[in-house]
């Protein structure tokens, strides 16, 4: 490859020698070439391309979510508390076994409880549904002792078992549902495997008396209950999110589910009773619910609220199929 500018000054240095007139003071000369990259230059820094940002609606350029001509079917806000946990109501502990990502159910559990006279309460009643399906998912075949079996031998269908599950609200005069993780999880895996049957979980547990979901994993952080949370760490230099059910019990009772002999994890069941343990016996979340300024820290997300949330959540997953996304 030639180099014009090397030339140049090769060119006005002789011509200074030849002349004999010019001196170091006088004589010009252009200064050094540009380096080439790939002799002796550093090499240049990539150029940097700009970044498109698309709209998390509809994934399209040229606008963002709060001008998309398709707003009304963004993905649903998540609900906030704005009712209070009243003395002396029934709560419902709840849990299910379920593959998450096809959001089917295979189990469901509840226990109850209430807080009256400054303390907890056992509530007599339980109900254990187990639906019949002939597989389960891996993890739930490892890890749900005896669950796989129950269900091959079980011909209950999802309508009998809200039929039961109802039924078992209204006998019991049950007004809150508390749910670990419930929101993202467990309410929400069984509303849409009752949507694709034709089950409108939602508006039938209101009919039955239900007034709104508790559930922790939205008012531990919420509310920064620091006793509640995961200690620390390295990426964390505060208490963080919440801790799991498991946890939870383990730190009321100083040991683990695996090491009572009464329980079995990930039993919907036992899940639920571990759940009611750790409430009545850890005294933040008793003060959360019902110490010293309960009534400005809303927990309960009001049924209809939840509502809302999760026809909207439809509305989005059917957006999204129309469209590919």
């Amino acid at each position: 490859m030639e180099e014009p500018d090397d030339e140049m000054g090769e060119s006005n240095a002789t011509g200074a020698a030849i002349a004999g007139t010019a001196t170091a003071a006088t004589a010009t000369r252009e200064g050094p070439a540009p380096a080439v990259e790939g002799e002796g230059a550093p090499p240049r820094p990539p150029v940097t391309k700009k970044r498109r940002i698309c709209c998390s609606v509809c994934r399209k350029t040229g606008h963002q979510k709060p001008k998309c001509p398709d707003l009304e079917y963004a993905d649903a806000e998540t609900p906030k508390p704005t009712l209070n946990v009243v003395e002396g109501q029934v709560i419902r502990c709840w849990d299910i076994e379920s593959d998450a990502k096809t959001k089917v159910v295979y189990e469901s559990g509840s226990c109850l409880t209430k807080f009256t006279n400054h303390t907890w309460h056992d509530v007599p009643g339980e109900l254990k549904t187990v639906l019949h399906h002939t597989a389960l998912n891996p993890w739930c075949t490892d890890n749900c002792d005896g669950l796989a079996s129950e269900c091959a031998e079980s011909t209950t269908t999802l309508r009998q078992a809200m039929d039961d599950d109802t039924s078992f609200i209204k006998n019991n005069d049950v007004k809150i549902i508390k749910a670990h993780n419930g929101l993202s999880s467990d309410m929400r895996i069984l509303c849409e495997h009752g949507a694709r049957e034709g089950i409108d979980v939602l508006q039938e547990w209101k009919d039955a008396g239900i007034v709104g979901l508790l559930d922790p994993a939205v008012v531990i952080p919420k509310y920064k209950i620091t006793e509640l949370q995961h200690s620390p760490d390295k990426k964390h230099p505060s208490p963080w999110s919440y801790l799991s059910n498991g946890a939870l019990y383990a730190k009321a009772t100083g040991k683990t589910m695996e090491e009572d002999p009464q329980l079995s994890h990930h039993r919907a069941l036992d899940d639920c009773k571990a759940e009611r343990t750790w409430m009545q016996n850890l005294q933040p979340m008793t003060d959360l619910l019902f110490g010293e300024g309960a009534q400005q820290r809303p927990s309960v997300i009001s049924i209809h609220d939840l509502q809302r949330w999760f026809d909207q959540k439809q509305k989005n997953a059917a957006y999204k199929a129309r469209n590919g996304l």
